[in-house]
């Protein structure tokens, strides 16, 4: 990248959804469905200062699944679609999305 090139909103999503895909193959990361697969943010972009459009902030996952992990809240009983669990799968944690957001802002 150049020195102090600053990449775009739509550019840090595009490089977002490849990482994701690269990462988790278009399988969802929860029932393995290869149909209708996308990256899905853990966490909500508006919680990190560069929009957490980050690898260690995404899962692949189903339409499906992703209508389940957009419904839940802190007070589901599924806690199969919370973020902690998100993270363990994809091997991830919210200080490593942190970390990588401000990395990504610094290179951005």
């Amino acid at each position: 990248m150049l020195m102090g090139y600053k990449m775009s909103y739509s550019e840090r999503q595009v490089s977002f959804v490849n990482a994701v895909n690269a990462r988790d193959m278009f399988i969802c990361r929860v029932c393995e469905s290869q149909d209708f697969v996308k990256p899905h943010y853990i966490l909500n972009k508006n919680l990190f200062p560069n929009g957490g459009a980050v690898r260690e902030n995404g899962i692949a996952l189903c339409c499906k699944c992703h209508e389940k992990a957009r419904a839940w809240d802190q007070f589901s009983d599924n806690l199969y679609y919370s973020p902690a669990i998100f993270f363990e799968i994809i091997g991830s944690s919210l200080i490593e999305a942190i970390e990588a957001d401000a990395k990504n802002l610094s290179n951005s």
